[in-house]
């Protein structure tokens, strides 16, 4: 019962999902008359935290935290930072936030949902780093709508957002590419947000920049294991360089090294293999060279 989503109590569910409604409720409440279609879509996607917690399948239950901790953030900074006009419908989208996420807990985190992600170590940081990718490109989204709608801005928020997206989809199927565009992307949201130009306050600057290290710290595991596969000595070996390289991109993420033994084993005897024909190639070709010469020298 601890992989599933529903071992939470019936009435923990039920708060959660009360929750949930209360956040996207205390959203559609802000007086923003003029990012009505905004205004919309967020209040939808995050009524849609309330159908997600009772799913059993993994991209669905770390969608439903993702949304929570992104809007409990939101809806803090607002509450503290923003208009007084605004501060009853940001305290509730804070509490049905935060109700949600402490009554749901950990339930259905676990294994054995369905999906892809099905991790065989480092289960816990993968999860972590997960949902603060989601969090943040949930973030980046609602920014970049914003400045999109009210002011006609195309900005980087939605860069950073499509980019830890489409890392997010690769990582939750396990595959590697998904974690490396992952790593790039939290690699340039740290920076950007501490040296270069993110369009956002500068608290959230702040915050986005911290939240991609912690990605980065939970990332690490896996990315070294990543750079294992990506810079194996057989990969010295010129005709197989390309072609290594694209297997480990896209193999599964946890995949072990130890299953890859006989294709390492054929590669450096196929390697030894050619090493030993040019080298026997060049002696025939010295032998053949020095027995014309003796030839010439020995001609009347």
């Amino acid at each position: 019962m601890a992989a599933d989503p529903v071992s939470a109590s019936p009435l923990a569910r039920a708060g959660a999902t009360a929750g949930s409604v209360a956040a996207a409720a205390g959203i559609a409440a802000f007086p923003w008359g003029s990012l009505w279609t905004t205004q919309a879509l967020a209040s939808g996607v995050v009524g849609l935290s309330a159908i997600f917690l009772h799913m059993r399948h993994t991209a669905a239950q770390m969608s439903a935290r993702a949304l929570w901790m992104a809007t409990g953030l939101l809806g803090t900074l607002n509450l503290v930072l923003g208009p007084s006009r605004e501060r009853l419908a940001s305290a509730v989208v804070v509490a049905g936030a935060s109700a949600a996420m402490l009554l749901m807990g950990r339930s259905g985190l676990g294994g054995g949902l369905r999906g892809a992600f099905e991790p065989s170590r480092y289960r816990v940081p993968l999860l972590v780093s997960l949902g603060l990718a989601a969090a943040d490109a949930l973030g980046f989204t609602f920014y970049g709508l914003v400045i999109l709608e009210g002011w006609g801005v195309l900005t980087n928020n939605v860069i950073f957002a499509a980019g830890l997206g489409l890392g997010i989809y690769g990582l939750a199927r396990m595959r590697t590419w998904g974690l490396l565009v992952l790593a790039v992307m939290h690699t340039w949201i740290a920076g950007t947000a501490f040296f270069g130009n993110m369009h956002l306050p500068l608290v959230l600057k702040g915050i986005y920049g911290v939240s991609s290290l912690a990605a980065l710290v939970g990332l690490s595991p896996m990315l070294m294991l990543a750079a294992k596969k990506l810079l194996r000595d057989e990969a010295r070996v010129p005709a197989e360089r390309v072609r290594i390289a694209a297997l480990a991109a896209t193999s599964a993420v946890d995949a072990p090294m130890a299953s890859r033994a006989e294709h390492d084993a054929a590669l450096e005897a196929e390697a030894e293999s050619d090493r030993l024909a040019t080298r026997d190639n060049s002696q025939a070709r010295r032998s053949r060279l020095d027995g014309d010469q003796r030839a010439h020298r020995v001609r009347p």
